[in-house]
């Protein structure tokens, strides 16, 4: 399934041409800006055009990138059920999740190319020399100007390519997933359309206007479930080098990509599942957990990333004895109600 997805399934010649323009010169932009940043510096004065050029393609390369993804990944399940050839691999001895996963990784294999632009990018901004320093202004601590180490700031190279490949991960497994439920191609990559843009720009906006964002930032780290926040305070982490902007921005990545993933795999798992119930296929297993035990495994899944990810914070940064304030009410009354959550499915189920 995944050498017929990689050798016959061909986008359109507008597709094709779109796919080109944009990508193509935002990937040209990313590299002369990466060359750019290794020959003079961090610098964005008058005469740093590359340098600019290059931050704003790598936005605009993630951006447009899953924008694409989104409103093609529906399409390897849709095309094929319109055609009836989706009928005929459903009765072929093939399992299910061959087929699933083979029509998921054939799709997934875009993303592996669109991180490459913006990876080079954030290692050219992390790794380029900085000439000066910003002034420090009385009233401030200490630790407002502490330097970012050169490790952390290649983990943020790191962050930057997983919040791609996890959200890319996401929308693939979306689309696949509409795909499949969805029997109205146009419908269904609507539906994939929408979930990219209540993500990536819906939700940044209702955070900014319902929390203001404080000395925590916790505004900032609810947003950064968006890719284009993550990787756009990424670019002020590279660059700046200090704590006092951008501090703490690498966990909440990690939080956020690590949660993605996970829920991106809760779906591909839940196509699975349901697969065999839209085409009146014969089950590979009979006996199989219910929906409602599946969900409750997905949730459990994402809380203990989630957890997983500030436990290591906790070990690293340690325990700082705060005050209680409204971010930290919000966080726990979220963490409750997703247990609560996973408790009441499990007693129906």
């Amino acid at each position: 399934v995944l050498w017929r997805e990689w050798h016959r399934s061909r986008p359109s010649r507008w597709m094709t041409a779109i796919l080109d323009l944009l990508m193509g010169t935002t990937w040209v932009l990313c590299i002369a800006g990466a060359i750019a940043f290794w020959k003079n510096g961090v610098n964005f004065g008058p005469q740093a055009v590359w340098e600019v050029a290059g931050v704003c393609a790598y936005v605009l390369h993630v951006i447009f990138g899953l924008l694409m993804l989104a409103a093609i990944a529906p399409t390897s399940m849709s095309e094929e059920r319109q055609r009836g050839s989706l009928d005929l691999l459903a009765a072929t001895a093939l399992s299910t999740r061959a087929i699933v996963i083979g029509k998921w990784l054939g799709t997934f294999r875009l993303v592996l190319l669109m991180a490459i632009g913006p990876g080079l990018m954030a290692l050219a901004m992390a790794t380029a020399r900085l000439d000066g320093g910003i002034a420090a202004v009385a009233g401030l601590p200490l630790d407002f100007y502490r330097v970012i180490p050169l490790g952390a700031r290649c983990f943020g190279v790191i962050v930057v390519i997983a919040t791609i490949l996890a959200h890319g991960a996401l929308y693939t497994s979306i689309g696949v997933a509409l795909g499949v439920w969805i029997k109205r191609q146009s419908r269904a990559i609507a539906f994939s359309v929408g979930s990219f843009v209540l993500v990536t720009a819906a939700w940044p906006i209702v955070v900014s206007i319902t929390i203001s964002d404080g000395p925590s930032h916790f505004g900032r780290d609810l947003a950064s479930l968006s890719p284009v926040v993550i990787c756009s305070t990424l670019v002020s982490y590279l660059t700046s080098r200090t704590y006092g902007f951008v501090g703490g921005v690498l966990w909440c990545g990690s939080f956020w990509a690590v949660e993605v993933f996970a829920l991106a795999m809760g779906i591909l798992w839940m196509t699975v599942r349901t697969f065999d119930g839209c085409f009146n296929r014969m089950p590979d297993r009979p006996r199989r957990i219910s929906i409602l035990a599946f969900m409750v495994v997905i949730l459990a899944g994402m809380m203990g990333a989630g957890s997983l990810v500030g436990a290591i914070d906790s070990w690293i940064e340690g325990v700082w004895p705060l005050p209680s304030s409204p971010s930290s009410a919000i966080v726990i009354l979220a963490y409750s109600i997703l247990i609560a959550i996973g408790m009441v499915l499990a007693a129906v189920d």
